[in-house]
């Protein structure tokens, strides 16, 4: 029998829980919070950020005050298009103030990465675990020296593309929203983010969707921090390194794959069959294609694959490429503090879905197809590169045939001489 102590020792624990007579402690298996609990925690790392810039064409500043969410140590995560090199302004619930700056600010996902001039802030810890639909979250919009607004929602969907807005895939949650809500922290029932706050939809008589980036590029933004230094992560076209194609049968065959490339090194070889990718069925080479650009170089990607009869899976980590200009929306950001809020923002993108007004009707065409297009076009250029060699090497071994028949002649002359005399 195990002595009867305080604290279970590893072995009578193991064999405790084996036997289904003892639960796991916290340390052991993460804890769900009830509703109050994660009221709390909103309540003591959801930040307060007001940012004071003035509108292009006006010279007197405007407030912005939107949401953060602090991560402890001293860091903090918001939504938010720096224009200017000015250290942001910070409440914490109660009335506690803190200036804050960004060190590291994602074009990509529209999130900073915030260095806080205190750390004593309580944090949330960043999740790494697959979001599902269904899943229950909780949300929590600033309110200045008050606690948050909290809302309870779930996640309609994930990976979601919100056509013209140039961002990444989306969770789509079923959460109420109001006008500080850009920035706000997505939690699970344990407590853990899961995205922050970008877009929500205010059109009339819309369902008050609301958008969030994933917690993935939260993670981004800690690996490319560089204390002291602030650090700007562009946009990049992701590199695959191989050539697909439509078989005989329909299906998606690899053509190409480019030496030392990200394919080649995963051990994707010419003639594979890809059925799937990250677990999607694909029956086209753009499914593909549209996997790949959303996500970005260093981001990983599994394809399924059938070769010589047999299916396996292949990972494959994406090469960099060339920087993808900025999306319209975030140019307007540029343009005015007020686009920042979380409704102006929703409006300005539906409004490029629906019209084409920023930057005409190329624009309405979602990312992936215009990036699609753009790499079909470097495709195109690349196979008339080839063809201008071929055509000149072609003229070269012609020329070449005229000299060896020309030498042909002058020898066949040179004998007929020699044997004359």
């Amino acid at each position: 029998m195990c002595p009867r102590v305080p604290m279970l020792s590893g072995f009578c624990l193991a064999v405790l829980l084996w036997l289904g007579i003892a639960t796991p402690p916290p340390s052991l298996a993460q804890q769900e919070l009830s509703p109050p609990q994660l009221a709390k925690l909103l309540a003591q790392t959801t930040l307060t950020l007001r940012a004071s810039e003035a509108p292009a064409g006006e010279e007197q500043p405007q407030v912005v005050v939107f949401s953060g969410v602090s991560l402890g140590r001293g860091l903090a995560v918001t939504f938010y298009w720096p224009r200017q090199d000015k250290p942001l302004r910070v409440t914490l619930t109660g009335g506690g103030q803190a200036q804050a700056t960004v060190e590291v600010w994602d074009q990509y996902s529209g999130l900073c990465l915030l260095k806080l001039s205190r750390d004593d802030v309580p944090g949330i810890a960043v999740s790494r675990e697959e979001v599902v639909p269904g899943q229950r979250v909780y949300s929590g919009a600033a309110s200045g020296v008050h606690p948050p607004v909290i809302s309870a929602g779930i996640v309609g969907g994930v990976n979601r593309v919100l056509s013209g807005s140039g961002l990444p895939p989306l969770l789509q949650c079923d959460l109420r929203t109001g006008d500080t809500s850009t920035g706000a922290a997505v939690i699970d029932t344990q407590g853990r983010l899961l995205g922050v706050l970008a877009v929500v939809d205010d059109r009339p008589g819309a369902n008050s969707w609301a958008w969030a980036v994933p917690a993935s590029h939260v993670q981004r933004l800690l690996r490319a921090r560089v204390p002291g230094k602030k650090v700007v992560l562009k946009r990049r076209r992701p590199q695959l390194g191989c050539v697909m194609q439509r078989g005989p049968g329909g299906e998606v065959v690899v053509q190409r794959v480019w030496p030392r490339g990200p394919a080649e090194r995963a051990g994707l070889r010419v003639g594979d069959q890809v059925v799937a990718a990250d677990g999607v069925p694909v029956r086209s080479v753009y499914q593909v294609v549209s996997q790949v650009l959303r996500r970005q170089p260093g981001d990983r990607i599994v394809l399924t694959i059938r070769r010589q009869g047999k299916q396996k899976e292949v990972s494959i980590t994406l090469g960099g490429g060339q920087v993808v200009e900025p999306a319209r929306w975030t140019q307007a950001l540029q343009q005015s503090p007020r686009q920042l809020r979380i409704g102006t923002l929703g409006r300005q993108i539906y409004q490029i879905q629906r019209r084409g007004t920023v930057a005409g009707e190329e624009d309405t065409l979602p990312p992936e197809a215009r990036l699609f297009a753009e790499q079909a076009k470097r495709f195109a250029a690349y196979i008339e590169t080839l063809r201008k060699e071929l055509r000149q090497r072609d003229e070269q071994i012609r020329r070449q045939q005229q000299q060896i028949e020309q030498l042909q002649r002058q020898l066949e002359q040179l004998q007929r001489q020699s044997s004359r005399k």
